[in-house]
């Protein structure tokens, strides 16, 4: 991927902050993010193909303190993987 090349102009800002302003309006669909949504989500878009992830999601997301990144648990995971 290449960083654009060319003049910003206000218009083009105009429109990455309007279509980023709709993604979110969009995603939050007015619902208050609740753990019972959360669970639903990673269900519905993560079933049982991916029940691993899920669980490490699931992990990262109801900690009381976020990992510093979300990537160490799941390196955890591979090392302890790679020894069984």
């Amino acid at each position: 991927m290449e960083v654009p090349s060319g003049k910003i102009t206000e218009q083009a800002w105009y429109t990455n902050m309007t279509a980023g302003i709709q993604h979110i309006a969009s995603w939050l669909d007015g619902r208050d993010v609740t753990r019972e949504l959360v669970e639903s989500l990673i269900d519905k878009e993560m079933g049982s193909l991916y029940s691993e992830v899920a669980a490490l999601f699931r992990h990262l997301v109801s900690e009381e303190k976020f990992a510093e990144f979300l990537t160490l648990p799941a390196y955890d995971q591979l090392i302890k993987g790679g020894n069984e």
